[in-house]
C-alpha cells in the first residue's frame, strides 16, 4: 500500500512543480497539498476504507481546482496553462470512477459525478455512458429515468436518445406518473420540432416553385406531355416511417396493442393536429393506467403550450368531463382554462359585437372600452359559467372553495374591471354563506372587504362566529370590531358568548381576555380589576398567565402593597401557579428597598407547592440566596431539595447545582 501511495505522489511532482513555478502556490502551500493528498491516498487504499473517504478526497480536489482557477485569474494566467486544470480535473474524474465502482448503490455519488461533468465541459461526453451505468444500478427509481432523458434533451441536444430513455423507463414502471408526464411532454417537443421542419420544407418548396415559374415565363414556351398526377411530397415518406417506428416503440413500452385511431402521417402541414398522434396515444395509455384527475390535468396543462394540440386538448377536456364529472378539480381546471382564452369548445372567437356592446353597458360608465377589457370580461364570464355548472352539479364546500379562490386571485389585479370582479366575489361569498358552504378563511376575507362598512361588517362577523363558534380568530375580529366602535355593552356580551363557546381546557380564549383588558386600560380603568378577577377564576391555561399580568398591573397602576395583598389571597388557591411565585419575587426585587423576607416567602411557597416535581424552583431559590440573600442557607436548601425530589430528579438537581457552583467559582 505504501508503495502505491509513493507512486501516486511521484506522479504529482510535475504538476506541483509547475504550480510553484507559476507562483500559484508557495512552498508551504505545496507541502500542505502533498501532505493532504498522501493522507487521502492512505485512507482510500486501506482495507477499512469507506465512501466518506472518497467523498472528502473528491471535495478537496474540487476546492483545489477552484482555488487554482481563481489565482490564475488574479495572475493573468486564466487563458494559459490549462493543462494544470486538466490534471486536477482528471484526478477528480478517476476518483469518481473508483467511488462509483465500489459504491454503485449510492445515488449521491452518481448525481454529484453528473454535476461535476456538467461543470467541467471536457467530461460532459462521459455523462451518457455514466447514465447507462446509473440506470443499470438504479432502474427501480423512475425519477432517474426522467433525469437521464432531461440530460439528453437539454444538455446533449439529443431528443431521440431522450425518448429512448423514457421508453425503457416505462417498460419497467408502466404506472409512473413522472415518466408518463415526461414522455407526453417529450413527444410534444419532438412533434413540434418535426412540424417546424415540415413547414420549413414547405416554404422552401414554394420558393423553388416561384423561381421555376419565373424562369419559365421568361423563356421560350415548350410543350411537354402530361405526366402522372402529383402524389405528394415524397420527402414525407421517411418522416412518416420514423413516426411509425416510434409508435411501435411506445406500444411495446406501454403494453398497448395498437395506435388504431391515431394519425401518424404528417403530409399536410396545414393540419397541425396530425403531429400529435403519438402524444395522444401516450395520453390515452396513461389515462387507462393512471385514472387520476390532477395527473390528467397536468397533461392538459402541458398540451396547451403547443399550438397544434387543439383537437387533443378538446379530447382531453371531454374525457375529464366524461370520466370525472364528480371531481371538483375537473370543473376548476376547465374554468381556469377559460381565463386563458381556452374556450371549452376551442372557439377562439369568444365575443360577438353584441357581447362587446354589453360589456360597455354593464361594466363601466366610460363611453368606450378597450379591446383588452372586452376580452377580459368575456373570459371571466365564460369562467363563471363553468364554475356555476360545477356548483349545480356538485355544490360541495370544496367546489365553492375553488370558485372563491379563483375570484380572489382575479381581484388581485385592480387595473382591469375592478368593480365588476369585486361584485362577483361579494355575490359568490353571499351565495356560499346562504348555502352553508363558506369556509372560515373566506369569512375572514369577506370581513376584510367590508372594512369601514359598519352594518355589512357586523353581519359578516355575526354570521361567521355563528357558523365557526370555535374559531378564536373570528371571535377576535368580532370583539375588536365592537370595541373599536366603543360599544362596551355589545362587546361584553360578545366576549361572554365567545368564552362560553371556546374550550376551557386550553388557552384558546386567552387573546380575548388580553384584548378586553387592553381596551379597558385605555378607556375605563375601573373595569380592569373586574376583568382580571373574572379571568383568574378560569381554567389554569387562562388563569395562570392572567395572574402574572394582574400582579404586574397592580404594581404599575397602584402600588406594591396592593399587589402583595392580591398575591397573598391567590397564591395558595388551586390551581397553583409556579410562575406566580417567580413573578412576585421579581417584583419584590425591583423595589427601591428590597425586603428579603418577602422574597424568601415567595420561594418557600414555590418549593412547598412544586418542590417534589421541579428542580427549577430549588435552583431559583439557591441562586437567590447565593447572590442576594444569605449564602449560608444554600447548603440547607440543597439538602431539603434532595429529600423532597424523586430519585431521578434528585440526580438532575445535583448536576444542575454542581454546574452552577462551578460557574460561581470561575467568576470568583
Amino acid at each position: 500500500m505504501a508503495e502505491f501511495v509513493d507512486f501516486r505522489s511521484e506522479e504529482m511532482v510535475p504538476e506541483l512543480e509547475q504550480l510553484e513555478r507559476l507562483r500559484i502556490f508557495n512552498e508551504t502551500e505545496i507541502r500542505n497539498i502533498i501532505k493532504q493528498r498522501k493522507n487521502f491516498q492512505h485512507k482510500i487504499q486501506t482495507r477499512t476504507k469507506n465512501k466518506e473517504d472518497y467523498v472528502r478526497y473528491i471535495h478537496y480536489e474540487i476546492d483545489l481546482l477552484k482555488l487554482v482557477k481563481s489565482r490564475k485569474q488574479k495572475l493573468g494566467l486564466s487563458q494559459k496553462k490549462n493543462d494544470i486544470d486538466m490534471t486536477i480535473a482528471s484526478r477528480v474524474n478517476k476518483l469518481y470512477e473508483k467511488a462509483i465502482f465500489k459504491y454503485h448503490d449510492d445515488i449521491y455519488i452518481w448525481l454529484s459525478y453528473m454535476k461535476f461533468c456538467k461543470q467541467v465541459k471536457v467530461f460532459s461526453v462521459c455523462v451518457s455512458n455514466m447514465l447507462l451505468g446509473m440506470l443499470a444500478a438504479h432502474s427501480h427509481k423512475p425519477s432517474l429515468w426522467k433525469l437521464a432523458a432531461t440530460w439528453e434533451y437539454e444538455d446533449n441536444k439529443n431528443i431521440e436518445t431522450a425518448c429512448q430513455f423514457l421508453v425503457r423507463g416505462l417498460r419497467q414502471h408502466p404506472r409512473s406518473k413522472v415518466l408518463h408526464t415526461a414522455a407526453f411532454q417529450m413527444e410534444l417537443i419532438y412533434a413540434d420540432m418535426k412540424r417546424k421542419q415540415v413547414e420549413s420544407r414547405g416554404s422552401e418548396d414554394k420558393q423553388e416553385g416561384k423561381q421555376a415559374a419565373s424562369a419559365t415565363s421568361s423563356s421560350t414556351p415548350v410543350t411537354v406531355s402530361a405526366g402522372p398526377p402529383d402524389q405528394g411530397d415524397s420527402s414525407m415518406g421517411p418522416l412518416t416511417h420514423s413516426l411509425q417506428v416510434r409508435a411501435l416503440q411506445w406500444q411495446e413500452a406501454m403494453h398497448e396493442p395498437s395506435l388504431s385511431s391515431h394519425t401518424l402521417r404528417c403530409d399536410d402541414p396545414s393540419d397541425l393536429s396530425s403531429f400529435c398522434g403519438i402524444a395522444e396515444f401516450i395520453y390515452e395509455a396513461a389515462a387507462k393506467k393512471i385514472p387520476d384527475v390532477p395527473f390528467l390535468i397536468g397533461l392538459l396543462n402541458i398540451a396547451k403550450d403547443y399550438s397544434f394540440t387543439e383537437k387533443l386538448q378538446a379530447k382531453m377536456v371531454k374525457d375529464l368531463l366524461s370520466w370525472f364529472p364528480n371531481d371538483e378539480l375537473t370543473w376548476d381546471a376547465l374554468a381556469r382554462r377559460e381565463l386563458e382564452g381556452l374556450h371549452f369548445f376551442m372557439d377562439r372567437t369568444s365575443s360577438t359585437d353584441e357581447e362587446s356592446m354589453e360589456v360597455c353597458e354593464e361594466n363601466d360608465t366610460k363611453p368606450q372600452k378597450s379591446e383588452t377589457e372586452k376580452i377580459q370580461y368575456m373570459r371571466i364570464r365564460h369562467c363563471i359559467t363553468i364554475y356555476q355548472s360545477g356548483l349545480q352539479h356538485l355544490g360541495t364546500e370544496r367546489m365553492w372553495g375553488l370558485y372563491l379562490d379563483t375570484l380572489i386571485e382575479l381581484n388581485q389585479d385592480v387595473s382591469v374591471l375592478k368593480k365588476y370582479k369585486q361584485n362577483l366575489l361579494l355575490s359568490a361569498l353571499q351565495k356560499a354563506h346562504e348555502e352553508g358552504r363558506l369556509q372560515e378563511k373566506y369569512y375572514i376575507h369577506w370581513a376584510g372587504m367590508h372594512t369601514g362598512q359598519r352594518e355589512q361588517l357586523s353581519f359578516v362577523l355575526d354570521a361567521a362566529t355563528e357558523r365557526f363558534s370555535s374559531s378564536i380568530e373570528l371571535w377576535q375580529m368580532r370583539l375588536s370590531f365592537h370595541l373599536s366602535e366603543d360599544e362596551e355593552d355589545v362587546a361584553m356580551a360578545v366576549f361572554k358568548h365567545a368564552v362560553a363557546c371556546l374550550s376551557s381546557d386550553d388557552d384558546t380564549s386567552l387573546p380575548l381576555w388580553k384584548m378586553l383588558i387592553q381596551y379597558f386600560q385605555t378607556k375605563n380603568v375601573n373595569k380592569v380589576k373586574e376583568v382580571f378577577e373574572d379571568g383568574i377564576k378560569q381554567g389554569p391555561a387562562v388563569a395562570s398567565p392572567l395572574k402574572l399580568m394582574y400582579l404586574e398591573w397592580l404594581v404599575l397602576a397602584k402600588d406594591i402593597s396592593t399587589a402583595r395583598q392580591v398575591y397573598q389571597s391567590i397564591c395558595d388557591k388551586a390551581p397553583f401557579c409556579r410562575e406566580l411565585h417567580q413573578k412576585m419575587a421579581t417584583l419584590e426585587c425591583l423595589q427601591p428597598e428590597v425586603q428579603i423576607s418577602r422574597v424568601v416567602k415567595c420561594y418557600e411557597l414555590a418549593c412547598e407547592q412544586f418542590g417534589k416535581d421541579s428542580t427549577e424552583v430549588w435552583m431559583e431559590y439557591v441562586k437567590f440566596e447565593r447572590i442576594r440573600g444569605d449564602p449560608k442557607k444554600v447548603k440547607e436548601i440543597y439538602l431539603r431539595a434532595l429529600k423532597s425530589l424523586d430519585k431521578q430528579l434528585a440526580h438532575r438537581f445535583i448536576s444542575e447545582f454542581c454546574q452552577f457552583w462551578v460557574n460561581v467559582m470561575i467568576k470568583w
